[in-house]
């Protein structure tokens, strides 16, 4: 009963985090750059045939020919998923397995980040795992982190850059584990013509084409342009981060690699390690704030002149977007016909939180700050209903956490590829959170609350009151318990 929620990558839709085949008409004489002789596994020259001929589109492009091409990119999408998915199972299911043993073999291909890496089907596979304590040896972190590399591929895939090359990229979630599925490149050392490789002791820029298109897409971001690397006589002008690499590949296409970092870091609001690499401001919020920012801020990859705009678009997300939106939300709720204010029983499930609270450039980490803001509406009954969905989706989150911790703590402890543990830490996991048990309310009442008024959702130095929280008798006679549970099952 373990989930996998693979989400998928290179401009694909994702849920916040969220690909087939490619011969979709073969009697079509427009198909020929889609040969059936083609290498099914080499995803990269796929992807990029398939992109290159969507560029070429014109107003005059017959519709047929549009369609083809993408059904075919959707099919190429859903290959890719279903391999990045059926192999990371298998590796994720033996990660404790001896090398010798493992259906799948560690790749030497360099870099200690995360552990080990694979190859299977002309896909790498690396963890998403903090083995070098970059944030306190958090994996939850490190998986953040790895959603922020899919963020930010997107994003530059939103852009429509012409000629600007990307890859598919894919996480998968499996019992715990988060694994990054990223195709093959045709790139190497000696590719690389913008950024840097070495930590900012080196910042390449070598072509005016590549500076050209990354000056276009930083506008299409609203990424502000900065000089950037480690020794200030040597420093470059960036037009993202810094260690975002740009190759001319050995095919002649220009590429762009590791996007952890697209997007600006909000003002550090302590010093826990790695800080200013999991908290970065959303896309939305970048693109609509009122002007660029820098994405090196509060880095060693340039001086601390950005860090002032970093600082006073952290109080206006704080302090003017998060108060704003729990005005709004009862209004949302209303347009959206949801039902939680008019007491008809709407499902929590029928409005998406996560998305609306992301459309407005707001992290699902400030739901606390949210919840907090609510109590200011002078609509008592609206102001309830929007604390319960709010507090529920804070629930569900934790949840989540709390069993995809379980999961890696049963992997380590077991270290065989079976399934029988797992469905049993799942149904006990469960029985009690929806359960009624003495273990239940221990668990309602002590871990859960806790680990909400731990968990970052409370952001700030600001706290919320255990008062000001739901008892444990009220979410289960309003039924929060399976609500949460039912939400947990849609993002774990």
């Amino acid at each position: 009963m373990s989930k996998d929620t693979p989400n998928n990558g290179a401009g694909m839709n994702d849920d916040d985090d969220d690909e087939e085949d490619l011969y979709i008409d073969a009697d079509d004489d427009d198909d020929e750059d889609f040969d059936e002789d083609e290498d099914d596994s080499d995803w990269n020259q796929r992807f990029q045939a398939i992109m290159e001929k969507i560029s070429t589109f014109s107003p005059n492009t017959p519709i047929n020919e549009e369609i083809t091409t993408n059904l075919a990119l959707i099919g190429l999408a859903q290959d890719f998923l279903y391999s990045a998915t059926a192999y990371g199972k298998i590796i994720i299911s033996e990660v404790y397995l001896p090398d010798s043993k493992k259906t799948i073999k560690p790749a030497n291909v360099g870099g200690v980040a995360g552990g080990s890496k694979y190859i299977a089907q002309d896909i790498l596979f690396k963890f998403a795992l903090d083995t070098e304590g970059l944030y306190g040896y958090n994996d939850s972190a490190a998986a953040t982190v790895a959603g922020h590399e899919l963020k930010g591929l997107q994003a530059y895939f939103n852009c429509a850059i012409r000629d600007l090359s990307l890859p598919l990229m894919a996480l998968v979630d499996y019992r715990g584990f988060r694994l990054i599925a990223i195709s093959f490149l045709p790139l190497n050392h000696s590719t690389l013509v913008y950024g840097t490789n070495d930590g900012g002791h080196t910042i390449h820029d070598k072509s005016p084409r590549m500076r050209h298109m990354m000056k276009r897409a930083s506008e299409i971001l609203n990424l502000r342009p900065h000089m950037a690397g480690l020794v200030p006589e040597k420093r470059k002008i960036m037009y993202s981060a810094a260690d975002l690499e740009g190759h001319r590949g050995t095919d002649g296409r220009f590429y762009l690699l590791d996007f952890s970092r697209t997007f600006p870091c909000e003002a550090p609001i302590s010093r826990l390690p790695g800080i200013n690499l999991t908290r970065l401001f959303r896309p939305e919020f970048v693109r609509s704030y009122k002007s660029p920012l820098c994405p090196d801020a509060y880095s060693s990859f340039t001086d601390t002149s950005y860090n002032a705009d970093i600082d006073v678009a952290t109080r206006h997300l704080h302090w003017d977007l998060v108060p704003r939106f729990a005005r709004l939300l009862p209004t949302l709720l209303v347009e959206q016909q949801s039902g939680l204010l008019d007491g008809s029983g709407g499902n929590t499930l029928a409005f998406r939180l996560t998305e609306a609270v992301h459309s407005h450039g707001i992290n699902v980490r400030y739901l606390g700050l949210v919840f907090s803001s609510l109590s200011s509406l002078p609509n008592i009954k609206y102001r309830d209903a929007c604390r319960a969905l709010v507090f529920i989706e804070m629930l569900a989150r934790v949840i989540k956490n709390d069993l995809r911790q379980r999961l890696r703590d049963r992997m380590k402890k077991v270290k065989k590829p079976l399934e029988e543990p797992y469905r049993r830490l799942v149904i006990d996991f469960l029985n009690v959170v929806i359960g009624s048990s003495p273990e239940s309310i221990n668990y309602w009442d002590n871990e859960l609350l806790d680990g909400i008024q731990a968990k970052v959702y409370l952001s700030l130095s600001l706290t919320l009151s255990l008062s000001c929280l739901p008892t444990c008798s009220f979410i289960h006679s309003n039924n929060i318990a399976s609500s949460a549970m039912m939400m947990v099952m849609t993002i774990v």
